[in-house]
């Protein structure tokens, strides 16, 4: 009905009005201050309120005996479900269900307890809820946990929400076995990350833009990392590729300006195209004799780049070009000729030899 109003600020709804239609206010971006529901609303469709701008308060009549307001969050009375929650809810013992996007653009939503009660919980709860640090769970809860600030299933094999603003340092639990894509995008209050050892992947984007980012650890269980997974981690100044790697991805280190040194060990095989571009604090690379490919403009722009050990200089070529291997074995000769050929696609030997290996 009103979906997408985008000036509308407040509604009031009168003793006729009976139900409110799905997504019948969704999108109506500036709907915050109080929300009232009279007594005689009966019915309150999926999403009504959906992608709102964040309510103050939520109240419901006490004579509506479909719904009611509790503690800030409107509840279906019937079914236990949480429907739609606000900046200043405390989720009660009485929920057993929290439908989907009931947090919506909360923005100034800071922290939420989730209690014992809770058996399930919809998607999209707390998108854009971009002031949220910390979620906790009852210890009781059989079907979820947090840890850290951090939503997981009661398992903690899965991750559930990560909150916009999540602060300070994180361990991610041993039987999480990847980090999806996008995971901690843009998480700049984060300060530390020790990732479990049950961990084997790292997902594009996980880390990119967090900025405050100053150490990670990451365990040998964890073979690849995908493209800009910490791009933009400009407050990373050292970061220890475990020995168990074997690729490196497109921009997966892109504008790390804090780094110094890496050094990248022999099981990896393949350092993905611009993998650690813009890396201007960059002084020192050390390529394991793994590393049969270099993609083009892996150091692209790492002004600072004095220093290139090659474990294996022999057999290297570019564009089809051999490359003397007495060039490589000197690390700043190296470094000179990687930075003035780094546009292309560097590979070490034939294709034949390569798999030959």
């Amino acid at each position: 009905i009103f979906q997408g109003c985008t000036n509308l600020s407040s509604v009031t709804f009168g003793e006729n009005v009976k139900t409110i239609p799905a997504y019948a206010f969704y999108g109506c971006s500036k709907l915050t201050g109080k929300l009232y529901i009279p007594e005689n609303v009966s019915r309150i469709g999926y999403g009504a309120f959906g992608d709102c701008g964040g309510f103050d308060a939520i109240e419901v009549s006490d004579k509506n005996t479909t719904y009611q307001g509790k503690q800030n969050c409107l509840i279906e009375t019937s079914t236990g479900t949480l429907i739609l929650g606000c900046r200043n809810s405390t989720i009660p013992s009485i929920v057993t269900k929290i439908e989907s996007n009931a947090f919506m653009n909360c923005y100034e939503l800071i922290s939420i307890t989730i209690p014992e009660s809770v058996t399930s919980i919809g998607s999209g709860v707390f998108d854009n809820c971009n002031s949220l640090e910390c979620i906790k769970v009852d210890e009781k809860n059989q079907k979820y946990s947090s840890q850290d600030g951090i939503l997981y299933n009661k398992a903690k094999t899965e991750f559930i929400h990560i909150p916009s603003a999540l602060q300070g340092s994180v361990v991610i639990p041993a039987r999480i076995s990847s980090i999806p894509s996008e995971a901690f995008r843009n998480r700049d209050g984060l300060t530390s990350v020790t990732i479990g050892s049950g961990v084997t992947s790292i997902g594009s984007t996980a880390f990119n833009g967090c900025s405050g980012l100053t150490s990670i650890d990451i365990p040998n269980s964890v073979t690849s990392i995908e493209s800009w997974a910490f791009g933009n981690c400009s407050g990373l100044t050292s970061i220890d590729i475990p020995n168990g790697m074997i690729s490196v991805g497109y921009m997966a280190f892109y504008n790390c300006s804090g780094l110094t040194e890496i050094v990248i060990p022999d099981s990896v095989t393949s350092i993905g195209r611009s993998a650690f571009e813009d890396c201007s604090g960059l002084q020192s690379v050390t390529i394991g004799n793994g590393v049969t490919s270099i993609g083009s403009s892996a150091f692209e722009d790492c002004s600072g780049l004095q220093s290139v050990i090659f474990c294996d200089p022999n057999g290297w070529s570019y564009n089809g070009k051999k490359i003397d291997s007495a060039v490589l074995q000197n690390p700043t000769s190296a470094a000179k000729y990687l930075k003035a050929y780094n546009s292309f696609d560097w590979t070490k030997g034939t294709s034949n030899e390569r798999r030959s290996k």
